[in-house]
This record gives structure tokens, sequence and C-alpha cells, in this order.
């Protein structure tokens, strides 16, 4: 968010050769409001735990962040960044964790 127009060139070099480069600002708004809205999440949800000990939005929040890491997780394989992928595999299988132990 602060950094976007370098983001922005880092990214349009790393698609640069996938059928992605044209529509990479919009993923990257996506991605960005997507991290934005877990972040909230995850805050509103462990105040409710602390609260109510209710852990429905912890749920919620970690089936976003699978959701979102998958995204980021699939644009990595397009980019055949296959390094990049396997870092974002381990914080994948951490929120599935997460998503098991909310459940």
């Amino acid at each position: 968010m602060f950094q976007w127009k370098s983001n922005l060139e880092f990214y349009n070099k790393h698609f640069g050769a996938t059928f992605i480069k044209k529509k990479l600002k919009y993923l990257l708004v996506f991605i960005l409001i997507g991290e934005i809205i877990c972040g909230f999440s995850a805050i509103f949800a462990i105040l409710h735990f602390l609260i109510n000990e209710n852990t429905f939005y912890g749920f919620f929040t970690c089936v976003l962040a699978s959701l979102l890491l998958l995204s980021m997780l699939i644009g990595q394989r397009i980019a055949k960044d296959y390094p990049g992928a396997m870092n974002i595999t381990v914080y994948f299988i951490v929120a599935i964790i997460g998503v098991i132990l909310m459940k």
C-alpha cells in the first residue's frame, strides 16, 4: 500500500511472461483489500474470543486468510516461481491448521 509503484514494477517483471500481466493492477488491489479485511477480521476475532469465548469469527478469519493465500499461491505457480510458492505454502498450511482448530 505504501510502496505501490515499486511493488507494481516488481510484479510487472515477475509476471511479465504470463497472462496475468494485463490484469495485475486489479489483482494487486484484490490482494491489498483482502489483506486489510483479514487483518481487521483477525483483531475482531481475537477480541470476540476474549470476551465471548466463541471461535466463529476466528474460523471465518482463517478461511479468508486461506483463500487469500491460495490465490497468491496460484499466482506464484503461474509465474513459475516455485521457491516463492513453497514459502506461501507454509503459511497456507498454518492457516488450514487454524481452520481445523477453530472448527
